[in-house]
């Protein structure tokens, strides 16, 4: 088949063959590096994947399919552009040998159930999931999990918010935590979930609506000799009006249990105002210390037990004691490139890491454009102005690897 873009496109599909989209991506990555292959894509055939698949240039109708009807959010869908024909169906082989192939971690075959039921008879001591599936099957499989009375960590992204509150209304009165949807990161009594580092064991609680948040802080902490208790994960979307932070309020409720926490570090972007009023409303009844970071929001009025933090490293250093300088800031180091006739080209793997940049940029006085921007910075692409790109936006992920698994 010849295709628009320069190359020659394949695609074929998969009916009924679910696998993790981690894994999936790991096996895109392997393929690209066959000879000749430009792109290389393998996706579950939801709404969402065919449509990022077809603005990448790299979906054409399978074998066999006469309209994208043919295809179900349940098949896979197997895609390679290559400098010629053989070398795409030669990559398509491949892909094929590696779906073949038992999914290890290690030198051992892991086991991997057929159905959460199954996964609860095998472990009945467990009482936490991860969900990593296309979203638009991760909510009843969360919701099956906390009719089971399992916390649920759910992993996947495109769930639309009004199901993400109906199902954590639904866990609240069932008294089990909801993580995400689009929860990259926890670290739960030690366990690093997700894509989270191994950390020293500690007493400072990380609650963040933010992936990228908990795992600087987290680190910078390490870096400082200092440890977590736990790190738990709401979602980006948690402290929306729409959700009214439930999960967030449930994961201070469970730190201000754990005898292990001593502090609680808070991290987001801006909050809807009265989710925050009501977050700030349960810190005030809290018997702990916090440290709040609305990362590029102004600060609010807060309660005696906490304090402010502009940024994810004043935010540590807080946790840990620690108070900046204006030294520590960098501002006249930013200020000095200015003068020094330098622009500022930021790329960055993570939305909050970038906010956190403008924030500083914006300390020092610095005009700064952003395709993530914060409040106060313009989005609007400039060549005379410091840049700072997300290049985990959407504009930047269609049919590739988000880079923090790239």
């Amino acid at each position: 088949m010849s295709n628009p873009v320069q190359g020659h496109l394949e695609t074929r599909l998969r009916p009924q063959f679910y696998l993790d989209s981690v894994a999936l991506m790991r096996m895109s990555r392997t393929l690209v590096s066959e000879a000749g292959v430009q792109d290389a894509a393998m996706m579950m055939a939801t709404p969402a994947n065919v449509e990022i698949l077809r603005n990448a240039g790299l979906l054409d109708l399978p074998t066999g399919a006469a309209a994208d009807g043919a295809m179900g959010p349940g098949d896979l869908i197997l895609t390679v552009r290559a400098d010629s024909a053989a070398q795409a169906v030669s990559a398509l082989e491949v892909a094929e040998q590696l779906l073949s192939q038992p999914q290890q971690v290690g030198k051992s075959q892991t086991w991997q159930p057929r159905s959460l039921r199954s996964a609860v008879a095998t472990h009945p001591e467990a009482n936490l999931v991860l969900i990593s599936l296309p979203g638009a099957f991760a909510v009843s499989e969360a919701r099956k999990a906390i009719r089971r009375g399992l916390h649920a960590m759910i992993f996947s992204d495109n769930v639309p918010v009004e199901e993400e509150a109906a199902l954590k209304q639904e866990a609240r009165e069932l008294g089990v935590l909801v993580m995400g949807p689009d929860c990259g990161t926890c670290v739960i009594n030690g366990v690093p979930l997700a894509f989270a580092n191994q950390l020293p064991r500690g007493d400072i609680g990380i609650v963040g609506a933010s992936g990228t948040g908990i795992q600087e802080v987290s680190c910078l902490l390490a870096g400082m000799g200092q440890g977590i208790s736990h790190a738990i994960g709401v979602g980006g979307r948690d402290m929306s009006g729409t959700v009214g932070g439930i999960s967030t309020l449930m994961a201070i409720d469970a730190l201000e249990a754990d005898d292990a926490t001593r502090h609680v570090v808070i991290v987001a972007k801006p909050p809807a105002e009265e989710v925050s009023r009501v977050v700030l409303k349960r810190i005030a009844e809290s018997s702990k210390t916090y440290t709040v970071c609305f990362i590029g929001g102004e600060q609010p009025q807060l309660p005696d037990n906490a304090q402010w933090a502009g940024s994810l490293t004043s935010a540590a250093e807080q946790a840990a004691g620690r108070t900046l300088t204006a030294a520590d800031s960098g501002a006249s180091a930013s200020a000095r490139t200015q003068n020094e006739g330098f622009l500022i080209r930021g790329l960055f793997c993570g939305g909050t890491l970038c906010a956190e940049a403008q924030v500083m940029c914006k300390a020092a006085g610095l005009s700064v454009t952003s395709n993530a921007a914060i409040p106060g910075v313009s989005s609007e692409p400039s060549p005379d102005t410091h840049t700072l790109i997300d290049l985990g936006a959407d504009e930047y992920t269609q049919g590739k690897p988000h880079p923090m698994i790239d």
